[in-house]
């Protein structure tokens, strides 16, 4: 809906960011009419300084997805080089990082925890009555929400 095109996504240390990375990867190839480009900083130890180079070259992408904590590393790293997150930049990262942040401005994402917590007490429930049944794939979604500096989460 932004218009974003150029998108950073740092870093991929484990397999869900990957799996993210390879469905916005995906949808790029897909919808090439987009003009949508995916700049990956894979690795936890070197994707600071990764950063800091393209950010120190004048390099800013639309937007970042702070994968973890990493947001507050990103955080940083706007204050730094002067990135306005409001205009120019928009964050994506993850609510349950972000709950006592005042300065994060941009998407997070929301996991209903209460929701997969119970369907996985279910499915346990299910493996101790029958466990040679396989168990089906559940599926939880998270929720998409903006959240402007002056909001506290």
């Amino acid at each position: 809906k932004e218009k974003r095109r150029l998108i950073y996504y740092a870093p991929l240390n484990d397999e869900w960011p990957q799996q993210r990375a390879a469905g916005m990867e995906h949808y790029i190839r897909q919808h090439p009419e987009s003009g949508m480009k995916l700049k990956l900083f894979p690795s936890i130890h070197t994707c600071t300084e990764e950063l800091e180079r393209e950010f120190s070259v004048g390099n800013v992408p639309d937007a970042v997805y702070c994968n973890g904590e990493y947001v507050f590393v990103m955080l940083e790293l706007a204050k730094k080089y002067h990135l306005d997150i409001v205009d120019r930049c928009r964050l994506f990262a993850e609510e349950q990082h972000l709950l006592h942040c005042g300065t994060f401005h941009g998407y997070v994402l929301r996991y209903p925890f209460r929701e997969i917590g119970e369907t996985a007490v279910e499915m346990l429930k299910h493996l101790f009555k029958n466990p040679q049944t396989p168990l089906a794939v559940r599926q939880v979604r998270q929720e998409l929400l903006f959240r402007s500096a002056s909001e506290l989460l």
